[in-house]
């Protein structure tokens, strides 16, 4: 588990029963929005209907500064590692690299600097 207590950006929409955190990463270049629903009385977890309703709208408007407030929380997290693979081939083909994926038109082994 991760555990950290400090201050972040924190909110709560009611129409969702929701809360939201904004978990900062490498010097607030980056973060990471938790969502939190409370229990709902239909028997469902919450999250159900979050993923139902949920629209990037939404998201937007709920994560929006002027809407969160700085609040000192308690933050618990099971540990996790995110990787994440990117097929570039299409996208530099199309960007005129197509030769770099043909062996009959690049030898590698001649662009590689000599060794001294």
């Amino acid at each position: 588990m991760m555990f950290k207590e400090a201050k972040f950006n924190i909110s709560y929409t009611a129409d969702f029963q929701t809360k939201i955190l904004d978990l900062p990463y490498v010097d607030n270049e980056t973060s990471m929005i938790i969502l939190l629903p409370d229990e709902i009385q239909d028997n469902s977890t919450g999250l159900e209907q979050l993923e139902r309703e949920l629209a990037y709208e939404k998201l937007i408007e709920w994560i929006n500064p002027e809407m969160m407030n700085y609040t000192e929380v308690e933050v618990f997290l099971p540990r996790f590692k995110l990787e994440q693979a990117y097929d570039l081939k299409p996208i530099l083909k199309s960007k005129g690299m197509a030769d770099v994926f043909d062996r009959k038109k690049v030898d590698y082994l001649e662009c590689q600097p000599a060794m001294t």
